[in-house]
């Protein structure tokens, strides 16, 4: 069990953070840091991510959004791509807990995701998405997987992009 001064509720994130989530913890004596989640009345599951690559999305992905808008989607490499679509699937899960933001922009970033990772032979990641056909359990198993398919496209858009 955290301690008290261990916790802080969902309420204490900003806005565009708050989600499905109820509570942000930190284990003791780790950088890492997760959510609990509240699916049934009383009862929490801890989610535990590595923060360096939610903090790497983040920022890459929005260097990749200020490129497209500077210079227009024909600059984009196709890495560089692959980070735009795993950031827009990032934020609507994180932020809603669902695929409705993908469907409200008419987004094929999942599809066009997990063809680019089949394309290029990132395995964790295209079993992944490959999951994301039952929309309610990808977004329920996102956080569980998220660490291990975003270090494999970190790792290949770390080589591909000087």
């Amino acid at each position: 069990m955290l301690a008290e001064h261990e916790r802080s509720t969902n309420r204490d994130l900003p806005s565009e953070q708050q989600g499905p989530y109820t509570e942000l913890f930190e284990l003791p004596g780790s950088a890492r840091t997760g959510l609990f989640q509240k699916p049934l009345p009383n009862q929490y599951v801890a989610i535990v991510m590595i923060p360096d690559l939610e903090t790497w999305l983040i920022d890459t992905g929005d260097v990749v959004i200020q490129k497209l808008h500077d210079e227009g989607a024909a600059s984009l490499a196709p890495t560089e791509w692959a980070v735009y679509w795993m950031w827009t699937i990032d934020y609507a899960v994180r932020n809603s807990g669902t695929f409705g933001p993908l469907k409200d922009m008419d987004s094929t970033a999942v599809q066009d995701l997990q063809a680019f990772s089949k394309s290029i032979g990132l395995n964790t990641l295209k079993a992944w998405l490959s999951t994301a056909a039952d929309e309610s359990a990808f977004c329920q198993s996102y956080f569980k997987h998220f660490d291990e398919a975003c270090s494999e496209l970190r790792d290949v858009y770390c080589k591909d992009t000087p």
